[in-house]
């Protein structure tokens, strides 16, 4: 994800990104949510961030990673 750009070490809160696996995801109650080989789970503790890799693909054919990305996409509409 570093070498797409979707985070960066230069980032206030790098430090406080926590991957979550599906281990993670069963032990805070989300194991309804099942992960596949090739997706991951980034949270950011500090700034509540939430990164899905490998993306969602919107209607406008660009890739969304960050949560907050498609906050605003909604907020646009």
């Amino acid at each position: 994800m570093k070498s797409e750009g979707i985070i960066n070490e230069s980032d206030a809160n790098y430090q406080s990104y926590y991957l979550w696996n599906q281990d993670i995801l069963n032990e805070e109650g989300l194991d309804s949510i099942k992960l596949k080989d090739n997706e991951k789970y980034i949270v950011n503790y500090e700034t509540e961030e939430i990164i899905y890799y490998p993306g969602y693909k919107h209607t406008d054919d660009k890739t969304y990673y960050k949560l907050s990305d498609l906050t605003v996409i909604q907020e646009g509409m």
